[in-house]
């Protein structure tokens, strides 16, 4: 079929024509535009749909993430996660329709990180938060053994509870120091980006530097974020002042990482925060 015999069907509507349109303007076949151009996908998944194709992904590769059950976010997930290198059987673990995007991220993260498609399979399990996922990722990571990862694996236990008991493991002194930053009255969120902070590496004082009340979550994720990409204390100082808004402090950070050379790093990940990476 031509573009001209799906618009005289009047099945479709302007964003689905645009779709079928656009892919046969982008010098697809009628075989791939053929896999999208179907009244059960809006024009957001068709969308993603083609985009996969454009960029080359397999036919069967995107079959995978095809399923009108996906909303275009989950479809986003997938279809990112071949772009960065992962095969069919590793995407195949985590594209289900029932899995939340973040849940989806964490299984790209795992497959990424070379853990074996078991390990993930493990956490990758519906019964999980996504944040739980991530504690049970992060211990395979960090290689601890399975009567360990038993030790913290129920979904039962909240994910600050899985997280104390991981890091139980790693530095108990790490998970005092965290004990006395809750006792300190700091939010969820908050909290959130302080036991982020050692997840990802930073020394106490790099965590100490952003965990104060006069800063918000979103405030903390801008300098967590800085110091992760390695920018220095001075360079810090020019964005980390509380009368900036979080959007302020990215432009400033984002100004300094530019001249650096540094790339932007993926956003719209972990607990839908923005600018977290």
């Amino acid at each position: 079929m031509k573009y001209l015999d799906y618009e005289k069907t009047d099945t479709f509507n302007e964003p689905q024509l645009f779709q079928i349109q656009t892919g046969f303007d982008h010098h697809l076949t009628s075989i791939q535009v053929a896999l999208y151009a179907d009244t059960c996908y809006n024009g957001k998944q068709m969308d993603r749909i083609r985009r996969g194709l454009e960029n080359e992904l397999l036919m069967e590769e995107v079959v995978v993430f095809a399923n009108p059950q996906f909303t275009e976010k989950q479809m986003g997930e997938l279809c990112f996660s071949y772009f960065i290198g992962l095969n069919i059987n590793q995407v195949k673990i985590f594209a289900e329709p029932y899995f939340s995007p973040q849940q989806m991220r964490e299984g790209r993260w795992g497959c990424k990180n070379e853990l074996t498609n078991q390990q993930v399979e493990f956490y990758m399990n519906k019964k999980y938060h996504w944040y739980q996922m991530r504690q049970l990722r992060l211990a395979f990571e960090h290689e601890m053994d399975n009567k360990q990862i038993e030790t913290f694996s129920s979904p039962l236990l909240t994910a600050d509870e899985m997280w104390h008991k991981r890091w139980n493991f790693i530095d108990d002194d790490i998970a005092v120091k965290v004990l006395d930053f809750e006792a300190q009255g700091f939010d969820e969120n908050q909290m959130f980006v302080i036991r982020e902070g050692y997840d990802c590496g930073l020394e106490d004082e790099q965590v100490e530097f952003y965990a104060k009340k006069d800063f918000d979550y979103s405030q903390m994720i801008e300098i967590r974020l800085g110091q992760k990409h390695g920018l220095d204390e001075e360079e810090i100082m020019e964005f980390a002042n509380p009368k900036f808004d979080s959007s302020t402090m990215f432009e400033k950070r984002w100004d300094i990482e530019k001249s650096k050379g540094i790339e932007l790093p993926e956003q719209g990940v972990d607990c839908n925060f923005l600018h977290m990476a």
